[in-house]
């Protein structure tokens, strides 16, 4: 089901200097957003 749900590539392109589990939390917002 996750996969089904990638993020954008325009999401993706995101500062890198954003930790792990803040693009983790990031993400889980995007999808939970949907």
């Amino acid at each position: 089901e996750l996969a089904r749900q990638q993020p954008s590539p325009t999401f993706q392109a995101r500062p890198s200097r954003i930790g792990p589990n803040e693009r983790i939390n990031s993400i889980n917002s995007f999808i939970t957003e949907q």
